[in-house]
């Protein structure tokens, strides 16, 4: 079995629905192939159903977030793969949250909707097949989830890696193996602990999240802040760690009641999972615990988020992913730095003695490819001009190549 992963869901698309076919008619031996994506790009009935008895696609904040509740409601009565790319509209992730969930959140066997789960159908298919296309970030939870259990449960088992886009591959799995932790990322874990019977723990959850974030929030326009966090001991954790000790004992306490049901039971063990998950992260973060980690804050609408990544990641993926796969094959247009390999190889942590190869681009530059700079005054890139001007600007560049083109100049 052949995996292809590439860097996001268009070129997946473009090579399930243009690349293979187009192979296939054209190779003398057939062969099958299928797209996986993550979990959350599908339809979750189970969540869908929970959404829906607590009203969260009803009375949301702003017009198009409605519509688009709405649409979700519609479309999944109908649906047949739950595939969230079969929506004409791209829904807002508080929006496409109501109706899926993480390989995290997953309540798997236990779940009611198990047998009619349309991500474990997409996997079910991926197993069935010669070639599986999907992304880093699914072939990096591959990794992860096979280094801790042993067992393929992510991808199904693969002979041969087809890395698309390879000089992406490095960042994509930085970020997949950092993390980040947000004021909503306790909110949902508060929510987990409201649908379990602990109200109190969720509203004390909520209320020491608020506190520790504005004041990560606060610490980051301070003059104290400068893009990274560089001393331990910044903000206070404690409070919110004790809560989140909290939720853990309370899930573990709940998964193992036995006048729980099953799917409390599960969905206990994953608030305790959770939990101890993002209390680490915190705990990590304001240490700075990991020299070959990253830290910082980020702010997105006023709001902040604790967010770490690995510098280098090489060691892992030589282990994990070269060592661990018969054959690995790397392919992009932007591979090579000063006309060698050598800081792809350094990124990746590719082994000696890979076979390399550069190949000539077929297309013709000088006679296809023109560099024009404009001897006139643009205005600043941030007036609300611009774009009009640089639009007028080019315009008046392709009506030039056109008459030079028809007077036999070229273009």
């Amino acid at each position: 079995r052949v995996v292809i992963a590439t860097a996001n869901i268009a070129l997946q698309e473009q090579l399930i629905n243009k690349d293979l076919p187009l192979l296939a008619e054209v190779l003398p031996w057939k062969f099958t192939f299928a797209l996986l994506k993550g979990r959350n790009n599908y339809l979750c009935r189970d969540r869908m159903h929970e959404s829906l008895a607590r009203g969260d696609f009803v009375g949301l904040p702003d017009r198009a977030r409605q519509q688009q509740a709405d649409a979700i409601v519609e479309w999944a009565r109908s649906t047949r793969t739950g595939d969230e790319s079969e929506l004409p509209f791209v829904p807002a992730p508080q929006v496409w949250s109501h109706a899926s969930v993480g390989s995290d959140e997953c309540k798997r066997k236990a779940c009611a909707s198990y047998d009619d789960c349309f991500a474990e159908r997409a996997k079910a298919r991926a197993c069935a097949v010669d070639i599986v296309v999907t992304n880093y970030h699914m072939l990096f939870a591959h990794i992860a989830v096979r280094r801790e259990t042993g067992e393929d449960l992510v991808l199904p088992p693969f002979d041969l890696l087809v890395c698309d886009e390879a000089h992406e591959a490095s960042e994509i799995a930085r970020d997949f193996f950092g993390f980040a932790v947000s004021e909503r990322t306790i909110s949902l874990l508060a929510r987990r602990a409201k649908d379990l019977g602990g109200t109190a723990l969720a509203v004390s959850l909520r209320q020491r999240a608020g506190e520790f974030f504005s004041r990560l929030s606060a610490f980051a326009r301070s003059d104290d802040y400068r893009c990274r966090l560089r001393r331990a001991g910044f903000a206070e954790p404690t409070a919110l760690v004790k809560e989140l000790a909290a939720l853990a004992h309370f899930g573990d306490v709940v998964a193992g009641s036995q006048q729980r049901t099953p799917e409390d039971q599960v969905a206990g063990q994953v608030a305790a999972r959770l939990a101890r998950v993002a209390a680490a992260h915190i705990t990590e973060a304001v240490a700075l615990t990991d020299d070959n980690k990253v830290y910082w804050i980020e702010l997105d609408q006023q709001r902040a988020s604790l967010r770490a990544a690995p510098i280098d990641v090489s060691a892992l993926l030589r282990k994990e992913m070269f060592d661990a796969t018969a054959s690995v094959t790397l392919v992009s247009a932007t591979m090579t730095t000063g006309g060698t390999f050598d800081f792809l190889r350094g990124e990746l942590g590719a082994p000696d003695g890979a076979l390399e190869i550069v190949a000539a681009s077929p297309f013709d530059h000088r006679a296809q490819a023109l560099f024009v700079v404009p001897d006139e005054g643009l205005p600043d890139p941030r007036d609300d001009k611009f774009p009009v001007a640089v639009a007028g600007f080019v315009r008046r560049v392709i009506d030039a190549c056109e008459r030079a083109k028809s007077r036999g100049e070229g273009a």
